[in-house]
């Protein structure tokens, strides 16, 4: 038997010795999709998280550091309990994100942020809140890796659900979301009409779920970013009032957010707490 191929999961995976033309370019189209999503993932791992969960953690134990050593325990202590590693299952981009983010851990608590280091975190934090989502919504990782696997919301019946899943009202699935098959990456962002202009657009054609996927997610996981990240998350991650979207998400997904001026109004309330100018964009 021929070596296992390092993205392939199991046997359906493997397409070396598969005949049919058309079966193997399916097989070798999904590795390829995988693997693209694994680079990204490396280059984004390593930024977002930190600056929720180590801004959280080091404000709360800004405490007397005597020591190198304490300073590096306290680092991956706080490190070791982000939500990111539920969704990051890959050991080589868990090493780097895990390394990166004590660094920055460190460097905080000490008072000494890097400002260089701001763009990965910031990425990191976002994917750091996705994966909480998922956590508050008990959607398996296995769902979310998965192309295949369509979101455990879809055909949930809310007079079912578990009386101990108690959700926030804006990551409470839609009846579209219910109705309309999906991947459960779109559960995870907690705007109710952004989730369903999104569906309608991926039912009539407009946008490619996948490619939609990519853009919107594997930013997050891109390490080598230096620019501003599409969103920064200032709150809760089930709380919308504090997402703040950049001026290229209003621009690249502009068709979706009809409807959607709560989003604008939050992004430009964040952005008047630091001088900067507010957005302009007409969304209804």
């Amino acid at each position: 038997m021929p070596p296992r191929l390092p993205e392939a999961w199991d046997e359906t995976d493997d397409w070396t010795e598969v005949t049919d033309a058309k079966e193997r370019r399916r097989r070798q189209n999904r590795l390829h999709q995988r693997v693209h999503r694994r680079k990204r993932h490396i280059k984004a791992l390593a930024s977002t998280q930190a600056s929720d969960a180590v801004a959280n953690d080091a404000s709360a134990t800004l405490l007397p550091i005597y020591s190198t050593d304490d300073r590096t325990n306290q680092a991956h202590a706080s490190v070791q309990n982000m939500s990111i590693f539920y969704l990051l299952r890959c050991p080589g981009l868990q090493a780097q994100a895990r390394e990166f983010l004590k660094k920055a851990a460190v460097d905080w608590i000490i008072s000494m942020p890097i400002p260089k280091d701001l763009p990965t975190l910031t990425r990191l934090n976002a994917f750091n809140v996705l994966a909480r989502n998922a956590q508050i919504l008990h959607i398996p990782v296995e769902c979310l890796e998965s192309d295949e696997d369509d979101s455990p919301l879809f055909r949930l019946d809310s007079d079912s659900r578990e009386p101990t899943l108690a959700l926030p009202t804006s990551l409470s699935p839609t009846a579209l979301q219910q109705t309309i098959k999906h991947h459960p990456w779109l559960d995870l962002f907690p705007f109710p009409k952004l989730r369903d202009n999104i569906l309608l657009a991926l039912q009539g054609g407009q946008h490619d779920e996948e490619e939609m996927i990519h853009e919107l997610v594997c930013d997050f996981l891109n390490l080598s970013a230096t620019g501003s990240a599409v969103l920064i998350i200032w709150g809760d991650c089930w709380d919308e009032n504090g997402w703040e979207f950049s001026s290229e998400f209003f621009d690249r997904w502009r068709d979706l957010l009809d409807g959607c001026s709560d989003i604008l109004q939050v992004t430009n309330a964040w952005r008047a707490k630091r001088g900067a100018l507010p957005l302009d964009y007409i969304l209804n």
